[in-house]
């Protein structure tokens, strides 16, 4: 899921995907913040969120340490943002 996730493969085509969907979180903060669309907000935060998680427990089970840290890295900085 991770993996599709960053790839670009996203459910609803209305919603950014992919790393493309970065850019779009932080537009919700800086540039159009409306409390009304917060849903949206805790949606984007909880499922990248958990995604990069997931993907570094999933490579760690694999033993891909490689990418299990870089995983474990990224999950670390959106945790700490």
């Amino acid at each position: 899921m991770a993996v599709s996730h960053l790839k670009g493969n996203e459910w609803c085509d209305e919603n950014a995907s992919g790393l493309e969907a970065c850019p779009a979180l932080i537009c919700h903060f800086e540039e159009k913040f409306n409390p009304d669309l917060s849903w949206n907000m805790e949606y984007f935060l909880g499922t990248y969120g958990a995604l990069k998680y997931y993907a570094w427990k999933y490579f760690d089970n694999m033993k891909e340490t490689e990418l299990a840290g870089i995983y474990k890295a990224v999950n670390e900085a959106w945790q700490e943002a």
